[in-house]
């Protein structure tokens, strides 16, 4: 974080992984603990999110892929 001045995060409706191995049982996403290190390092972020009607594909929805993932497993239908 030390060589940059501005954190330039694009999110839509997917998210980034949970870091493993975080003190205190959290389960943060990356993209999370990357904004906290930019604001303790008093770096900008800027943030640019979907508009929450924009159209979006529904197999590129983070809750498509879990749902997915359930169905597989399990055979079931959710």
């Amino acid at each position: 974080m030390d060589p940059c001045d501005v954190l330039v995060v694009i999110a839509a409706r997917r998210y980034s992984r949970v870091r493993p191995g975080q003190s205190d049982g959290a389960h943060k996403r990356i993209t999370w603990l990357d904004c906290e290190n930019a604001e303790q390092h008093r770096k900008e972020v800027l943030a640019i999110l979907l508009n929450p009607g924009a159209e979006w594909p529904p197999d590129r929805d983070e809750e498509y892929r879990a749902t997915l993932a359930i169905k597989q497993k399990t055979g079931r239908r959710i």
